[in-house]
């Protein structure tokens, strides 16, 4: 197939309806895997793993203890602890004292409560990003 034949196939239109069946299926199974009640999802992965690491630091910060910063023992007994889903996890302690402040509000709230305020935040920053572009 030529160029000119397959820029002439994709056109404005075409791109942005691709677009969206991709983003919907991509969603939707996004939805359907953290669709389970409770903390785990159909893999048994704890939701919003990467969120973990943060929502520890935030607990580190609200307790005063900096010293456990770069202690990745200390990070992942208090993960296990305020979270028994997620015992066994593990983040190497790679992120700055100003993270670990910057989540200190999230840590004032049940794992499920902290991570569907990041999600919503998350989603709606994305949301305007994408609207802005």
């Amino acid at each position: 197939m030529s160029f000119s034949k397959i820029a002439s196939w994709m056109t404005a239109r075409r791109l942005r309806a691709q677009g969206f069946i991709l983003a919907l299926c991509l969603w939707s199974v996004y939805v359907w895997n953290m669709s389970t009640p409770g903390l785990l999802d159909r893999a048994r992965n704890l939701k919003g793993t990467d969120f973990l690491h943060f929502y520890t630091l935030g607990s580190l910060a609200l307790s005063h203890r900096g010293a456990d910063l770069y202690n990745l023992q200390a990070q992942s007994e208090l993960a296990a602890r305020r979270i028994p889903a997620a015992a066994g996890i593990r983040y190497l302690p790679l992120y700055p004292p100003q993270v670990s402040i910057f989540f200190a509000p999230f840590a004032r709230l049940s794992y499920a409560n902290a991570l569907t305020v990041w999600l919503s935040l998350s989603a709606l920053i994305y949301g305007l990003c994408c609207y802005a572009v």
